[in-house]
């Protein structure tokens, strides 16, 4: 089972490419991690900024970040997991990289290849 440290939930308006406005509220967890403000900043940013590229108005979008283990010092450790769920909208993207600003640019990426396929 994941521990989550912490929880945090930011909104964001933005407006799409179809003249409408577009929300996605973003709830963070924290997976054998400190959640600080420098990862909530930078992952919520990230993840807000692919609502000019969604059809649905409001979107939930889950992120886990962190440390696939307490033991693992080394490697590849550090994961980001997002879920974009909408009413027309339903997408995942995850990573697991040495660094976890990598990590979720990673799945930002594949979230916008998805959304614009």
């Amino acid at each position: 089972m994941l521990q989550v440290d912490t929880n945090s939930t930011k909104k964001s308006n933005t407006w799409g490419s179809n003249n409408r406005m577009h929300m996605i509220t973003v709830t963070l967890q924290a997976v054998h991690i400190t959640l600080t403000d420098a990862i909530t900043d930078y992952a919520t940013t990230k993840v807000q900024a692919l609502s000019r590229f969604t059809r649905d108005e409001e979107i939930d979008a889950q992120v886990t970040v962190g440390k696939t283990s307490e033991h693992h010092q080394k490697g590849q450790v550090f994961l980001c997991e997002v879920h974009l769920k909408g009413p027309d909208t339903k997408i995942m993207a995850k990573e697991v990289t040495e660094d976890l600003y990598a990590a979720i640019d990673a799945v930002v990426a594949k979230l916008k290849r998805q959304l614009t396929a």
